[in-house]
C-alpha cells in the first residue's frame, strides 16, 4: 500500500475516528447497555485526590447501570503511595497507578482524567498541601477538566462533617468548591487557555439521604454494580489490595450523598439529576433546522432500535441502528464544533467560534450518541476490528507492516472502506465486501511511531508536572503529520492517548460509519505474564541501560566492583558504533572497552571491572554510543526502564544512559551477617550490599525453612507484615530467634502488633510525623544504638523527602527505650519512631522511620542509621 498525505486525510480520520469497545466490555451485554444509552446524555464528574479515591460503586452505578458519561478526576497520581508489586516509587510508581486507574474505568465504566499535581505524601491540613501546590494553578487544572468534560452534576469523593485527617482530601474539597462556583468565570480563567465556560447545574459530596443503590442486579451483566465495583477496586493491585481478601460481593451496596450547592432549584431525595432537565429533547432548544431534523431522526431510530433488540439475535436491531447513524452522523456534521476532547471530533469551519452553553451541551452530547450508535451498530453486524503487526517495538526510521482486519461475525456481508494508519490514508485497490464468516484486510506500511513514555513525566516545579497541550484527537504525531488542533493535556481522558491508530469506514446496511481500532497491537507471550495484547511502541534503535538508578558506595574506602550494561539494538539492521564511559574522578576501568557491532535485534550485556575511591559526595557514572544515526546527531545516550505486571500494558520511562553512585561515610563491623525478609517493592538489600554487608533474602514462605544461626541479625522489611499473612504466624519463631542472642530489626509496619514482643499502642489514625524537616530530638546522646558503629550528626537528619516516620505507636511499654523525639508543628510530642527492647538474650529493633524511601532516593543519614539498627545486639569490635 502507498501513503497519500494531505490535510483532507488528517481533518478526515478526525472526523470520524470513534474509540473502540475495551476488552472487558463487549458481547451482548455491552450492546444491551449501548442501545439503552443511545439518548441518555447527562454527564457526572467525580472529583478526588488519588487513584485510590474512585467511587466504582457510584461509577458503575451511574456509567454500567444507567448509561450516563461519569469521569473520576484524580488530583494525583499516587507517587508517594507504597506499591506492593515492585521497588518502583515516586513517578515510576505514578505511571503504574495510571494505568491501573484506565484499567479500573475500562471495568466500571467511566473515564479517567488527572491534574498535573505530584502526590508529595501525608499533610494534616489544607494549609499545609498548599505550601506544596500552588492553588491557582491547581484550581485552573480542576477548571479545565470540567469545561472539556461539561458535566451537569459534580461530586466530591469525600465527606468533610467527618475529616479523615488527611490534607490533601480537605484541599480537594476546597478546590471542588472553588471549581463549581469558577468554571463560569472567563475573567479569572479565561477561555482561550482554560476551554469555553460550563457551570455545572449541582454539586454534590458523599453522606448524607439520597440513596444510590449498588446491590441492583443486572441480569444482562449477571452481577450487580457493586460487583462491578469490587472488580474495579482489584485492578489497583500496586496498593496491595489489602482487606479485599474477605469483602462481600456487595462491599458498600448503599453510597449516600447530599446536595451541597444547585443552581437547578429542586429537591435532590429522589434523583441525582432532580430539578436537571436531561432529556434528548433539550438539545433541540435553539438548534437550527437541520439540526433538529438530524436529532429527531436519531431519536426516532433509537427508540425502534431498542423495542426490537433481541440480545440473542443482536442482527435484529442492525437495519435501526445504521439509520440511528446516518443521522447521528448528520447532526455532527452540520452543527457547529466546540473543541471538546474526545475521539469525534470535527474540524468544522466554525472552530474559533465562541460556543453558548447550549451549543456545549449538545456538542458534547452529539459526540456521546454518535461514539454510542457506532459501537452498538457494529457490535450487533458482528464487526471486529484490529490492527497488528509482528514486532512491538519500532525503532526510529524504521519500517514495520501493519495488518488491518475487518471480522465480519454477523449474517450480512459489510464493506471494508477507506483505512487510515496514524491519520495517513492507505490506498487500497478497492474496497472490499466481506461474506458472513470471513475476514477483509488492508496493509500499510508504518515508520516513525512515536515513543510511549507518560506525557507528564519530568520534572516537577513547585508541586506540579509541567502544562503540556495534546492533539485533540489523544493521537501522538510525529514531525511527518503535525497536530493541526490541540488542548491542555489534563483535558484529555487517559484512555484516550495512544502512539498509533488504525481507522476504517465500514458499511453496515446502507449505512458508512467510522470506526478505531485502536492504536496497532503486537501479541506478546509470557510464562509469567500471561498473553497480553500490547501497543506498538517507537524506540531508539539503540539502548543503553543500567539495572539500576542509584547505587552506594562506601566512602574513602577502596572500590572494587563490576557493573552490568546493556546494550540493545531494536534496529532491523546491524550498527556499530564506539562505547564511551563516563567514569567519576577517583575510578577506573580495567578495560577500557572499544567498538561494538550489534546484529540487528540483538541484545548484549557489557561488563564493566572499576576500581578505585570516592570522597563523600554523590557522582555519575554513564555510557555513550557514538556512531552514524544514532539520537541527537549521531550520539546513542538513553534507555528505559520497563515496568511489566500481567494486569496492565507494559511501561517504558525512559532516562539517561547512566546512574548515580552515591557516597556514605559509614562503619560495617566485620561478620556482620544479615537475614532479611523483604517487604513488597523493598530494595534496601541491595543497598546494604553495596556497602559490604553479606545480606540473604528469602521470602515469608522461605522463612520457616532457613537455618537462621548462622545470621547475627534478622530483618523484616517495610511492610512485611501487612502484605504476607504467612509471615504473622512465624512471629514465635522470629522472636525465638532474639531469645537465643540474635538481633530482629522489624521496619515501619501499619500494624506493628503482628510481630512486637511487647505492646504497642495505636491510634486511628495512625500518629505520622509528615514534615521531612521536621525537628529531631536525639533522647540520649550517648545510646549506643545511635553512637555504635557510626555517630549520628546533626546532618544525617537533613534533605529527607516525604514524610519523616509513618505509623508511629501513640503509647509503649517500659520495656521499650525511646531514642528520639520529633513532631510536626502543632503537633504534640511524639519520641515512639525508633525503639529497641531486650529479648532474652538478643535484642528487637523497631522503627516507624520512612527509611525505605529515603534509602531508595539516597539519602545517607538513613543508611547508617540502619547499619546501627543491624549490630544493635553485636558487640564492639575494632574493624581490622
Amino acid at each position: 500500500m502507498r501513503y497519500r498525505t494531505s490535510i483532507a486525510a488528517v481533518l478526515g480520520i478526525l472526523a470520524l475516528c470513534a474509540p473502540p469497545a475495551s476488552a472487558q466490555a463487549r458481547g451482548a451485554g455491552r450492546l444491551a447497555e449501548l442501545v439503552h444509552g443511545l439518548t441518555v446524555t447527562p454527564r457526572v464528574l467525580i472529583v478526588g485526590a488519588h487513584p485510590d479515591d474512585a467511587d466504582p460503586e457510584l461509577i458503575a452505578w451511574l456509567a454500567r447501570g444507567h448509561m450516563v458519561e461519569t469521569g473520576y478526576l484524580s488530583l494525583t497520581r499516587g507517587e508517594s503511595g507504597q506499591n506492593y508489586l515492585s521497588a518502583d516509587v515516586g513517578s515510576f510508581l505514578g505511571a503504574v497507578r495510571t494505568e491501573e486507574s484506565i484499567a479500573a474505568r475500562g471495568i466500571d465504566g467511566g473515564q479517567q482524567f488527572f491534574t498535573r499535581a505530584y502526590d508529595f505524601g501525608f499533610a494534616r491540613n489544607v494549609a499545609d498541601v498548599f505550601k506544596q501546590w500552588p492553588r491557582d494553578s491547581l484550581l485552573g487544572d480542576v477548571v479545565t477538566v470540567i469545561r472539556s468534560f461539561r458535566p451537569q452534576v459534580l461530586v466530591l469523593a469525600f465527606n468533610d462533617s467527618v475529616s479523615d485527617g488527611n490534607g490533601q482530601h480537605d484541599a480537594t474539597i476546597a478546590l471542588v468548591r472553588d471549581a463549581f462556583n469558577y468554571a463560569g468565570d472567563t475573567v479569572r480563567f479565561p477561555a482561550a487557555t482554560y476551554g469555553a465556560a460550563w457551570e455545572p447545574a449541582a454539586l454534590y459530596r458523599h453522606g448524607g439521604t439520597l440513596r444510590i443503590n449498588a446491590s441492583e442486579y443486572n441480569p444482562v451483566l449477571g452481577e450487580t454494580y457493586a460487583d462491578i465495583a469490587l472488580e474495579s477496586l482489584a485492578e489497583h493491585r500496586s496498593q496491595g489490595l489489602v482487606g479485599l481478601a474477605g469483602s462481600s460481593p456487595s462491599r458498600r451496596p448503599v453510597v449516600l450523598l447530599s446536595r451541597e450547592v444547585s443552581r437547578a432549584g429542586a429537591d435532590s431525595s429522589r434523583s441525582i439529576f432532580d430539578g436537571i432537565d436531561t432529556s434528548f429533547a433539550r438539545l433541540g432548544r435553539g438548534a437550527g433546522p437541520a439540526d433538529t431534523m438530524a436529532m429527531n431522526g436519531f431519536v426516532a431510530y433509537a427508540d425502534s432500535a431498542r423495542q426490537v433488540l433481541d440480545v440473542a439475535h443482536p442482527a435484529s436491531a442492525v437495519h435501526y441502528l445504521a439509520l440511528a447513524a446516518r443521522f447521528a452522523y448528520e447532526a455532527r456534521k452540520s452543527m457547529v464544533w466546540c473543541r471538546r476532547p474526545a475521539a469525534v471530533t470535527l474540524l468544522a469551519p466554525e472552530v474559533d467560534r465562541r460556543c453558548t452553553a447550549a451549543e456545549l451541551d449538545r456538542d458534547a452530547s452529539i459526540d456521546i450518541a454518535r461514539e454510542r450508535v457506532t459501537e452498538a451498530l457494529l457490535l450487533a453486524a458482528g464487526v471486529d476490528v484490529r490492527a497488528t503487526a509482528d514486532q512491538e517495538l519500532l525503532a526510529l526510521k524504521d519500517t514495520i507492516t501493519v495488518s488491518v482486519e475487518l471480522h465480519n461475525h454477523g449474517s450480512v456481508p459489510v464493506t471494508l472502506g477507506d483505512v487510515f494508519v496514524d491519520g495517513v490514508f492507505v490506498t487500497p485497490t478497492r474496497h472490499v465486501v466481506v461474506a458472513p464468516d470471513s475476514v477483509g484486510r488492508a496493509f500499510a506500511a508504518v515508520h516513525e511511531i512515536p515513543d510511549a513514555r507518560p506525557w507528564w513525566f519530568g520534572q516537577v516545579v513547585h508541586g506540579l508536572f509541567a502544562a503540556s497541550d495534546v492533539s485533540i484527537d489523544g493521537l501522538t504525531r510525529t514531525a511527518d503529520l503535525p497536530t493541526l488542533h490541540s488542548v491542555s493535556s489534563v483535558a484529555m481522558p487517559e484512555e484516550l492517548r495512544r502512539v498509533s491508530d488504525a481507522t476504517v469506514v465500514v458499511t453496515v446496511d446502507g449505512v458508512s460509519v467510522t470506526t478505531s481500532a485502536g492504536p496497532i497491537t503486537f501479541r506478546n507471550a509470557n510464562p509469567l505474564i500471561g498473553v497480553q495484547e500490547r501497543p506498538v511502541s517507537g524506540v531508539p534503535a539503540v539502548t543503553l541501560s543500567f539495572p539500576r538508578g542509584l547505587e552506594w558506595v562506601a566512602a574513602h574506602t577502596k572500590v572494587e566492583r563490576t557493573e552490568r550494561l546493556s546494550i540493545e539494538s531494536f534496529s532491523n539492521v546491524a550498527k556499530r558504533f564506539r562505547l564511551q564511559i563516563v567514569l567519576p574522578g577517583g575510578l577506573h576501568l580495567d578495560v577500557p572497552p572499544e567498538s561494538v557491532t550489534l546484529a540487528p535485534r540483538e541484545r548484549r550485556e557489557v561488563f564493566l571491572r572499576v576500581h578505585g575511591m570516592l570522597d563523600s559526595g554523590r557522582v555519575a557514572f554513564g555510557a555513550a554510543g557514538h556512531g552514524p544515526g544514532g539520537l541527537y546527531g549521531g550520539l546513542y545516550i538513553e534507555g528505559f526502564q520497563g515496568v511489566e505486571y500481567p494486569h496492565i500494558p507494559p511501561i517504558r520511562v525512559f532516562r539517561s544512559s547512566g546512574f548515580w553512585l552515591q557516597t556514605v561515610n559509614v562503619t560495617v563491623p566485620p561478620r556482620l551477617t544479615v537475614a532479611y525478609v523483604p517487604g513488597p517493592g523493598d530494595d534496601i538489600a541491595l543497598a546494604l550490599r553495596d556497602i559490604g554487608i553479606t545480606v540473604t533474602t528469602m521470602t515469608a514462605e522461605e522463612l520457616p525453612a532457613a537455618d537462621l544461626s548462622y545470621y547475627k541479625t534478622l530483618v523484616i522489611g517495610p511492610r512485611a507484615f501487612d502484605a504476607y499473612p504467612a509471615l504473622a504466624a512465624q512471629r514465635a519463631r522470629v522472636l525465638d530467634f532474639a531469645r537465643q542472642g540474635g538481633t530482629v530489626v522489624m521496619l515501619q509496619q501499619e500494624f506493628p502488633l503482628a510481630g512486637a514482643p511487647y505492646p504497642l499502642g495505636l491510634q486511628v489514625p495512625r500518629e505520622r510525623v509528615t514534615s521531612p524537616n521536621a525537628p529531631v530530638t536525639v533522647l540520649d546522646a550517648k545510646a549506643r544504638l545511635l553512637t555504635w558503629p557510626n555517630r549520628m550528626r546533626d546532618s544525617d537528619w537533613v534533605a529527607w523527602s516525604g514524610e519523616r516516620a509513618a505509623f508511629v505507636p501513640s503509647t509503649v511499654e517500659a520495656h521499650y527505650t525511646e531514642y528520639l523525639e520529633m513532631h510536626d508543628p502543632e503537633q504534640p510530642a511524639n519520641r515512639n519512631t525508633l525503639l529497641s527492647a531486650r529479648v532474652g538474650k538478643g535484642t528487637f529493633v523497631y522503627t516507624s522511620l520512612s527509611l525505605q524511601r529515603q534509602i531508595t532516593l539516597g539519602v545517607p543519614g538513613a543508611l547508617r542509621l540502619l547499619v546501627n539498627m543491624l549490630c544493635a545486639g553485636q558487640s564492639a569490635e575494632p574493624r581490622p
